[in-house]
């Protein structure tokens, strides 16, 4: 433990631009600018326990309303204890996989992750925008971008009977203007906007200039109307369960509800790996989330009732509190298998590259020139890779649409470093496969198209399917373990092809950095050259499954 203070406290010393990362190579080669790596991470954990208040409050926003749907869900006969990332079974199963998707947006957005928050934050606008259109007998036309057909939909009052139509677009007297908030999230997970706040977090969020609240409400305003929509949909569950007095409160608080930022719990939203799950912190969150579970069985565990700030922090903590349960069962699992010590160490293999091939991504940001494409790419990767990893942890799906993400920004990186000139026309119309296709990764299309189909929530998406496919693209593990490795192997060979590209972009700037993340390549993925030798056979491996078809219904 003093050995990796110590490291830290060394990496810290090291300046952050390129020629301090040179002048470093030549006192130990790599292993400063590894320690200042994965410093860089540590200083950020640290930091995200101190965004100002009114950073919380934007993030809050959209939590405001939702202790009372998860009581609703109680109060209609609903057990609450499930996985909170499935996201099937039956209606009241997806309704709270509904609510509890908004927490984990929120979650990352306490963490300073904005990539992976709008992913989820589309995701849910998507599916219950869909919901909506069922209510009111609407359809997406064949030519019709999802952004006008959000904005169309949103126009259209779903429910006569509660008397909640237009109103419901109006935040703290502000207008919600839905066909710009699914705009505003597609520009933040392509990065073409909002760039500063990405850098911003990529940076230890020091810099005091930066305003993210611009950001954050486009992820906020998607999540309060997904809120909205299921408001509609509890209270309708509330309805036919012959409790129309308490649908009847449900929808009518909803303006009730002021403005609030207070600080999460610690440990609340950090990483759910072993060293949350097995520390003091984790006690903490249990104790209170059972206070919420408390409430929602119409009991006073404080000997009183909590004000609107206690309990949207409690009902939170129980949240998190169901997915540190969720990622402790899980590992448990794992150790009865494989029969090794519970210990976080069996996790930093899994752990240490993406975290570190991110911070890898953050300075090469760092050292690009500001406002150009490239730039914005690098910023995305980190960002995203970090999210993905996050997820990843939790066994939540989403993982894998904030992969993409991180595969698409990579080519385009890819593309910008080797063909210029395409980049410039590509940043015109681009898509994910455009890119991909420009950087010379054609072998990689049935992975990208795994990874979209993963990204959306739209009639005719099968993420079943999709998974299916994840599976047959996991090469090296047994037909039996494949399903539970899919997502792992996946996200591996993204942060391999990841790394790859960064050391290359780096070498343009600086051979002898270059040389030092190479060293830092070799030691994380334990193979040196062999490390691009696997990437190679799985791209071919990737490619065989080209022509795959998903089964018509799915």
């Amino acid at each position: 433990m003093a050995e990796g203070w110590l490291a830290q406290d060394r990496g810290m010393t090291l300046g952050p631009t390129i020629m301090d990362f040179l002048a470093a190579t030549e006192v130990d080669g790599h292993l400063w600018i590894r320690q200042r790596l994965i410093a860089n991470h540590n200083v950020r954990m640290v930091a995200t326990a101190r965004f100002p208040a009114q950073y919380l409050v934007e993030c809050w926003t959209p939590l405001r309303h939702l202790s009372l749907l998860y009581i609703g869900l109680c109060q209609s006969g609903y057990d609450r204890d499930q996985h909170p990332s499935s996201h099937s079974g039956e209606w009241a199963d997806q309704l709270q996989w509904g609510l509890d998707s908004i927490q984990q947006s929120v979650r990352l957005l306490l963490s300073g992750q904005l990539v992976g928050a709008a992913v989820i934050a589309r995701s849910q606008l998507e599916r219950w925008t869909l919901n909506r259109a069922f209510q009111t007998d609407l359809h997406q036309h064949p030519k019709e971008s999802m952004a006008d057909f959000v904005g169309r939909v949103w126009k259209k009052r779903p429910f006569d009977r509660y008397r909640f139509g237009q109103t419901d677009l109006l935040v703290d007297g502000r207008e919600i203007l839905p066909e710009e908030v699914m705009q505003g999230l597609h520009d933040i997970i392509h990065a073409r906007a909002h760039i500063d706040v990405l850098d911003w977090a990529n940076g230890g969020f020091i810099d005091t200039k930066v305003d993210a609240r611009p950001a954050l409400r486009v992820v906020s305003d998607a999540l309060v109307l997904a809120t909205q929509q299921l408001t509609l949909c509890v209270a309708t569950l509330l309805q036919e369960n012959g409790k129309p007095s308490i649908a009847r409160a449900l929808v009518e608080n909803i303006p009730s509800i002021e403005r609030i930022g207070v600080s999460p719990r610690p440990g609340t939203w950090w990483p759910v790996n072993l060293l949350l799950i097995q520390g003091s912190a984790a006690v903490q969150i249990h104790r209170a989330a059972a206070n919420f579970d408390a409430v929602c069985r119409g009991e006073r565990p404080a000997g009183r009732a909590y004000n609107n700030g206690e309990l949207m922090e409690l009902c939170f903590t129980n949240y998190r509190s169901r997915s540190i349960r969720t990622a402790e069962a899980a590992f448990h699992r794992e150790f009865e298998k494989v029969g090794r010590p519970l210990t976080q160490d069996n996790l930093d293999g899994s752990e240490t590259p993406p975290l570190v091939t991110s911070e890898m991504a953050a300075v090469l940001a760092s050292w690009l020139p500001l406002g150009s494409p490239i730039h914005a790419a690098a910023a995305a990767v980190s960002d995203a890779l970090r999210g993905s990893y996050w997820l990843w942890l939790e066994d939540d799906m989403r993982a894998m649409a904030t992969l993409r993400v991180v595969l698409e920004q990579t080519a385009r990186m890819r593309v910008w470093r080797l063909k210029p000139q395409q980049a410039v026309g590509l940043e015109e119309n681009s898509t994910p496969t455009r890119w991909l296709e420009r950087a010379g990764w054609r072998r990689l299309a049935s992975l990208n198209r795994v990874l979209g189909e993963m990204s959306h929530l739209r009639i005719g998406v099968g993420w079943g399917e999709a998974f299916n496919l994840l599976v047959l693209l996991n090469p090296d593990a047994s037909p039996e373990e494949a399903p539970y490795t899919a997502r792992r192997h996946a996200l591996e060979a993204v942060t391999r092809l990841v790394m790859k590209e960064l050391r290359e972009q780096v070498r343009d700037l600086g051979s002898g950095v270059g040389s030092a993340f190479d060293a830092i390549a070799e030691e994380i993925f334990a193979g040196g050259p062999a490390v691009d030798k696997q990437l190679d056979d799985y791209l071919n491996h990737v490619q065989t499954f080209r022509s795959y078809t998903f089964p018509m219904g799915s």
